[in-house]
This record gives structure tokens, sequence and C-alpha cells, in this order.
């Protein structure tokens, strides 16, 4: 697995990719999670102690829009005013991720 998505929680969060409790490169077998429940209700408040997988936070209202073109997965979150604050590109067919996931 590449990229894991789920929701419930009302915010937006991506980790560093993590094999099991540690960070380890993507194109090493890390997993990419991601939490994308920002697209209605009340939006919640994140833990004040940052974790050490924690990559990516927002607390806004969000989509994610998730492109699958040859191999090439783009990633991108947009908040509800239009603006893009992540995004990223994994590319299956070299293993390599096209924007670095660290920075």
């Amino acid at each position: 697995m590449d990229i894991c998505f789920s929701g419930h929680v009302h915010d937006y969060e991506r980790t560093f990719p993590l094999s099991g409790e540690s960070v380890v490169p993507w194109e090493e077998g890390g997993v990419i999670y991601v939490t994308c429940a920002g697209g209605g209700g009340t939006l919640e408040n994140f833990d004040p102690a940052n974790t050490f997988f924690g990559h990516r936070k927002a607390q806004r209202h969000h989509l994610v829009y998730v492109g699958i073109h040859g191999g090439i997965l783009e990633f991108q979150a947009i908040d509800e005013d239009g603006r893009l604050f992540d995004v990223m590109t994994l590319d299956k067919r070299s293993g390599r991720a096209l924007v670095p996931l660290n920075e």
C-alpha cells in the first residue's frame, strides 16, 4: 500500500511516510496517511503536541483531488476559498516521489 485515506476527524492531516512505527522514505515502502474530512461540520482542534510522524496539518474546510495517470498519482488539497495548501506527486513507475514529501 502506498497511501491511505481516512475521514471522521474534521481537519486535514498528512503524515510522513511510515513503516511500522518509523518514518521511512516512500520509495522504501513507507505508507502516507491522509485524514481529509473537512467537507462540513465543525472543525476540530489539533493536539498541542505534534507527533513524530505528523507532516502537514490544516484546520480548514477543504476538498482533495486525486488523479492517477499512467502510474503517476497527483494529489492536491484545496481549501474552501480555492487555495491550494498541499500537493504531492508519486511516480509508481520509477518508484520515487516527484515532489519531496519532507519539504
